[in-house]
């Protein structure tokens, strides 16, 4: 993500106040380890990874593109960067402002702990560069252990009831001829004011967010593209954050507590489509008693073994040996 900074700005005061948030919570010291066996590390110590670029070195276009060919190191700790883009020293009014390239890894975030952080850099920024308080707040520890204490009784039972069937269609398109296109792209649809008034009204007076609409209208197409007749299973992700759980403050823990999980619902094409949109609405309902539920719990009660197998890291364990490089200096230049 990326904004244009507002007002008068400080670099010096910039990166104080990211090394304040980096020091303060552990998602930022964080990286992986797959010795033995895939786990998540935390470091006492990681530098906040910031580099200052000139406009008259590197446009945007070249920065972003320098950006996305950069990657990250899985190993080392701090799988968030930012870039500044500054701007032309003694500009004026019409000048450019400063603009801020924030780039995440999501193994380790999602978009609601990247603003989490970017409250608390605000905060250590408009605090002349550290960040106030130090009270003790849950993290990703914390997390981890309340994840190690779940009985997973009850889950591994609903897993083996709402488990994808294998006949269930999950492919959005048919297989057709040739397009002459190729690589990745982008549909953007856009439902106007009036459109999403409707839908959100349709949706309420029958029990159900809009969101739950949306869902509905992805079974549809999947089961369009089926190419099938009656009534057949339609399976595809839904994405829960994790944050809705028994755990005091998890709602203001900046980790990737969300998780992508199956959901599963049966499109009649004889039957009303206010019936589907409660099936989605109740399948909803079920899957958020169990947003911590991991894919390995998923795959177990699967009725077929998937075709690799596939390991998550879940619990901070303390190293056994020293710890690989930190990042580079707090400010370096392109």
């Amino acid at each position: 993500m990326y904004w244009d900074w507002s007002g008068p700005f400080d670099v010096a005061r910039f990166a104080a106040a990211w090394q304040s948030v980096v020091d303060r919570e552990c998602v930022l010291r964080a990286c992986f380890d797959w010795v033995a066996a895939p786990r998540l590390v935390l470091h006492a110590r990681a530098e906040a990874d910031i580099a200052v670029c000139s406009p008259a070195a590197v446009t945007w276009p070249q920065l972003l593109r320098r950006d996305r060919a950069r990657g990250f190191a899985l190993h080392r700790p701090g799988l968030l960067r930012l870039t500044l883009l500054a701007a032309e020293p003694g500009g004026g009014g019409g000048a450019a402002p400063p603009r801020v390239l924030l780039t995440y890894h999501p193994a380790l975030l999602d978009e609601r702990g990247v603003h989490l952080l970017l409250r608390e850099f605000y905060r250590a920024y408009a605090a002349g560069g550290v960040l106030p308080g130090g009270e003790r707040r849950p993290d990703l520890r914390d997390h981890a252990r309340w994840l190690a204490g779940q009985d997973t009784t009850a889950a591994r039972q609903f897993w083996a009831r709402a488990v994808p069937p294998p006949r269930a269609a999950t492919r959005p398109g048919r297989p057709g001829g040739a397009t002459g296109q190729s690589g990745p792209g982008l549909l953007d649809t856009r439902l106007r004011a009036p459109e999403t008034f409707r839908l959100r009204s349709w949706a309420a007076l029958r029990g159900a967010a809009e969101s739950s609409a949306l869902h509905l209208v992805w079974a549809l197409l999947l089961y369009r593209a089926a190419g099938v007749s009656g009534p057949l299973p339609v399976s595809f992700g839904v994405q829960l954050s994790g944050r809705d759980i028994a755990l005091p403050g998890a709602a203001g823990i900046p980790g990737l507590l969300d998780s992508p999980l199956p959901m599963t619902v049966t499109v009649d094409p004889a039957a009303p489509l206010a019936g589907l949109l409660h099936q989605v609405r109740d399948a909803l309902l079920d899957l958020a008693a169990y947003p911590w539920a991991s894919t390995e719990t998923i795959r177990a009660r699967a009725p077929r073994p998937p075709a690799q197998p596939h390991h998550t890291p879940r619990s901070p364990t303390p190293r056994s040996r020293p710890p690989p490089p930190l990042l580079p200096p707090t400010a370096s230049a392109c």
